[in-house]
């Protein structure tokens, strides 16, 4: 759960698959009783880290429900997550070209077959906001921006104008 679990309307004015969303800055656990009121059995975090997030994971989610998470809290007690058999994954995105060999050819072809879908279409950029150019006070303005915490999808910071308009068409600036 987290910040592309967000009320309201895609700010790029998409339609989405999403059956349900919640709002994580309020009270996360009545917004996921009141969306999936029999629980879940994925969770997607960069919030694990944060205290009372994996016991209100474990209560959401049904029994074999699984977490995938991406950040790297100090400590973490799973002992909670036994009694509904609950798995638990680390993401990392360098874990493919760390381990070498075959898992980083592996990731060569995902991400070729993701440039080949988003060259078709069939899939989009979470981009909504494009800066340029690549210099200290975009940098400073995307930070402020992310750090503001209401952001809607991804700021990108672009070198050139004409790098903003390769591939982040669908993108609108501030």
């Amino acid at each position: 759960m987290g910040p592309l679990a967000r009320r309201g309307p895609d700010p790029r004015g998409r339609r989405s698959a999403t059956a349900a969303t919640v709002n994580h800055r309020g009270d996360l656990r009545a917004e996921l009783v009141a969306a999936a009121p029999d629980g879940v059995d994925w969770i997607f975090t960069s919030g694990l880290g944060v205290e009372g997030q994996l016991d209100l994971y474990v209560d959401i989610l049904r029994p074999f429900g699984e977490i995938v998470a991406i950040d790297d809290p100090e400590s973490l007690d799973g002992l909670a997550m036994k009694p509904k058999s609950l798995s638990l994954h680390w993401e990392s995105m360098f874990a493919r070209p760390t381990a070498g060999g075959e898992a980083q050819l592996e990731q060569h072809r995902l991400l070729t077959r993701v440039a080949e879908l988003v060259d078709a279409g069939s899939i989009r950029t979470t981009a909504t906001t494009v800066l340029t150019p690549l210099d200290a006070a975009r940098l400073r303005e995307a930070h402020a921006l992310v750090e503001d915490g209401h952001v809607v999808g991804k700021v990108v910071v672009a070198r050139t104008e004409a790098d903003a308009s390769d591939g982040w068409a669908e993108a609108t600036p501030p």
